[in-house]
């Protein structure tokens, strides 16, 4: 079954998803170093990967009288992937072998390509979304976040080896990256309970439903951060407030709604950034 949408969605919102993912990125980067760079040719490689993963998860969702003409796609995505491939190289082969990780699910992900066997209806493919259930949020979390963080913190640390305190803060900054990556991905997982349902594609939000989703979102999102960042304070109650005040307010929004779910795409990952930069 594929999905509303239309090709300026297609267009504008993985674009918007790809800088949301550069909040994490940098704070990597920073917590890493112990100060803040801006490392371009990484944040480039990172931010055309996931323009180009979300992109193609999007035109496999979209019914096909509503996608863009091919030629206009090819060269929307080429230049992507041609801006990737740069940027990979002039980051170095170790960069490129950190980003491109997990890009094989990441492109498949929507695509029936993982054979099945079930009495009734003996070998089928699926998606590889359909094969994780309640964690598929999850998987999706862990695999942007070692893209988003894994990359720029080794490239930091590469860049500023003298500076580099990656093994003292390895564990707590990428988790803190996976928290917010996971939260974000569940508000939309709860946005899709209608058409996952109809799809079949079993969620977290479509087997506790909306209410219980969001109640659980709070808990963990809230002890998750004061955990991993090993204290709890006003700081830390404000920051998981200002992202579940944001996640809340959109989540009450259709799918057609491009601001409300570009504003989450574009900023969901803020708090994030602001957790890794006060790690010490």
């Amino acid at each position: 079954m594929h999905r509303s949408g239309s090709a300026a969605s297609l267009l504008l919102m993985p674009v918007l998803n790809g800088l949301g993912h550069l909040a994490p990125a940098i704070g990597a980067s920073w917590a890493t170093v112990g100060g803040p760079i801006v490392d371009l040719p990484v944040l480039s490689a990172i931010f055309s990967l996931n323009v180009v993963v979300d992109s193609l998860d999007k035109y496999v969702d979209m019914a096909p009288e509503a996608r863009p003409r091919r030629s206009l796609w090819t060269v929307w995505l080429g230049g992507f992937c041609f801006l990737n491939i740069y940027s990979t190289y002039i980051c170095g082969l170790d960069t490129a072998v950190q980003v491109s990780r997990f890009v094989g699910i990441g492109i498949l992900w929507g695509i029936p390509c993982v054979p099945t066997y079930s009495a009734k209806k003996n070998i089928k493919a699926i998606a590889p979304k359909k094969m994780f259930g309640i964690f598929k949020s999850l998987v999706v979390a862990v695999c942007a976040s070692y893209i988003d963080n894994v990359t720029a913190a080794n490239h930091a640390c590469e860049l500023y080896p003298q500076h580099c305190n990656l093994e003292q803060i390895y564990v707590r900054n990428l988790a803190f990256t996976i928290l917010y990556n996971w939260t974000r991905e569940t508000v939309c997982d709860v946005r899709d309970i209608s058409e996952d349902t109809n799809d079949g594609l079993i969620t977290l939000p479509t087997v506790l439903g909306r209410r219980t989703t969001l109640l659980l979102l709070t808990a963990v999102t809230l002890f998750g951060d004061a955990f991993i960042g090993g204290s709890f304070g006003i700081e830390v109650v404000f920051r998981v407030m200002t992202m579940l005040i944001l996640s809340f307010a959109v989540v009450t929004q259709p799918r057609e709604n491009r601001a409300a779910w570009g504003c989450l795409a574009l900023f969901g990952l803020v708090p994030a950034w602001w957790a890794q930069i006060r790690l010490q």
